[in-house]
């Protein structure tokens, strides 16, 4: 290093043995931060926006896996309530009773299935 560079100011972390120990980063600063200079692997500000970016990539992540659940479960509700339609369909026709008063009912628990599985808040009173 001449005398026009300086060093890092960050200390890293190895070891030697069993034993651990610290030693002052052997890079040259580039930057200087709070009267402190830092070699660009060490500079705070691009480890905080490096983090930010970890953290935006992490919630991402999390949201896309709950909404693949919420899809999962109201695919799976969807199933059920579907073999009930079909089961109430073959009573009612067995019967001969009329399918117009419970094919509402259905319509609106399958849309608010349909809802929830996007997202969507539901409308009142499925059941």
């Amino acid at each position: 290093m001449s005398e026009h560079e300086h060093p890092c100011s960050e200390k890293v972390y190895g070891s030697s043995g069993n034993w651990g120990h610290s030693y002052p980063c052997t890079r040259t600063a580039t930057v200087e931060r709070n009267k402190k200079r830092y070699c660009w692997q060490h500079d705070p500000e691009r480890i905080g926006r490096e983090e930010v970016k970890r953290q935006e990539k992490y919630e991402a992540e999390c949201e896309q896996e709950g909404a693949s659940r919420r899809r999962a479960a109201a695919i799976a509700e969807y199933h059920e309530a579907v073999g009930e339609l079909l089961a109430d369909l073959d009573a009612r026709v067995a019967m001969k009773a009329p399918l117009a008063p419970r094919m509402a009912h259905h319509r609106d628990r399958l849309a608010n299935i349909h809802k929830r599985a996007e997202g969507e808040p539901e409308e009142g009173g499925t059941e």
